[in-house]
């Protein structure tokens, strides 16, 4: 009876892990993550790391068109669109992980 009565229990939490995995796993869409829904985003005053073993380049903005970086450069000498919505990163860095994301 013992054995049966574990069996059963196992079984039981197999199966109710089993339910609780497949409703928390639900597909996420990207929509959810996306706080900007502008086509152009100036990021200004920020700091880059690229990755490639450099120094890191300080005070630059990275233009943002449509999903892909269309310019990079010192924020005294690059262009930001009138259309851009632009955000102080001031204080905040990003590397070439956030670079590689968004240019896939």
């Amino acid at each position: 009876m013992n054995i049966s009565f574990a069996v059963r229990r196992s079984t039981c939490f197999v199966v109710l892990t089993l339910v609780l995995l497949s409703v928390s796993c639900k597909r996420r869409n990207a929509a959810e993550f996306i706080k900007v829904n502008d086509p152009v985003i100036a990021l200004t005053h920020v700091r880059v790391i690229d990755g490639t073993g450099g120094a890191a380049k300080d005070d630059q903005t990275i233009i943002i068109d449509s999903g892909h970086i269309t310019a990079i450069g010192p924020t005294s000498t690059t262009s930001i669109p009138a259309s851009a919505k632009s955000f102080d990163f001031g204080g905040h860095w990003l590397d070439q992980r956030f670079i590689f994301r968004v240019l896939i």
